[in-house]
């Protein structure tokens, strides 16, 4: 039986020794959470499962995936309630900005996106088509194209990279496509 989508793409995070983690899809429910465990005295920092509702498109349960394995890697979800009472307005708005783009610069890596631009063009229903046959959000694809990255995405990236090598999120037939040296 193959594996969900969002499960195959983000393996290699997944099984990052660093920060294992793990997706468990739900029977039923339209809310996805996440659970993290700390441990102090553990060679591992952090553990984490994904709780996804099995009935999503795959387009979604890969965004949501991408989502918060971007909060993880910028260490938003341990931060304490107060400090989220203090931060919400003007810190908010701009992690959740960062958040947005890490995910989706997971969900589509620049190579991949400059690829589909080669293959598809550049008009917008191309582009669609190309979204819905990777299924990833077209969102992601725009992001890409359109947005400025940020030092801190590329920090995350960088670290990524290293963690688990390179392209860590292509569909299987894809991965052979993109030598590790372009990104």
């Amino acid at each position: 039986m193959p594996k969900p989508a969002e499960v195959e793409r983000f393996d290699a995070i997944l099984r990052s020794r660093e920060r294992p983690g793990w997706i468990v899809h739900l029977p039923h429910g339209d809310t996805s959470f996440f659970i993290s465990t700390l441990a102090p005295y553990s060679p591992v920092l952090l553990a984490y499962k994904i709780w996804l509702p099995y009935h999503w498109p795959d387009a979604q349960r890969i965004r949501e995936t991408a989502l918060y394995l971007a909060r993880i890697e910028l260490g938003i979800w341990q931060r304490s309630l107060l400090d989220r009472v203090v931060n919400q307005v003007d810190m908010g708005r701009q992690e959740d900005m960062t958040v947005l783009e890490i995910a989706d610069r997971l969900i589509a890596p620049r190579p991949w996106v400059e690829d589909i631009v080669q293959r598809f063009g550049s008009r917008r229903r191309a582009l669609k088509q190309a979204a819905k046959e990777l299924s990833i959000p077209l969102a992601s694809i725009d992001t890409v194209l359109h947005a400025q990255s940020s030092p801190i995405a590329d920090a995350v990236h960088q670290h990524i990279k290293e963690v688990t090598g390179y392209p860590w999120f292509l569909p299987t037939h894809l991965r052979d496509l993109y030598p590790a040296d372009r990104w």
